[in-house]
């Protein structure tokens, strides 16, 4: 993260918020922060939250959600275009 050295904390912890997604710019702002570590903290875990959520949606399953029918659709195909 830039640094700079002369801006006081407040206006560095407005511009982080500021410059965040809104989803999460309105999450942190409700947790209200009083410092830049900690607005940058609420940020990194709802981030985590939504990163946990997104590849548990398709992470892939050893079951198959077909039942085996996959040859008896082949078969069936096969019979009608005969």
């Amino acid at each position: 993260m830039l640094d700079v050295p002369m801006m006081p904390e407040k206006d560095k912890l407005h511009w982080f918020i500021i410059g965040l997604q809104s989803w999460v710019q309105a999450d942190v702002e409700i947790s209200n922060p009083e410092t830049l570590e900690q607005a940058y903290v609420a940020a990194e875990r709802l981030a985590d939250t939504q990163r946990r959520s997104y590849i548990d949606t398709f992470k892939s399953t050893k079951e198959s959600d077909h039942g085996g029918k996959k040859e008896e659709r082949r078969d069936n195909r096969n019979e009608s275009l005969s």
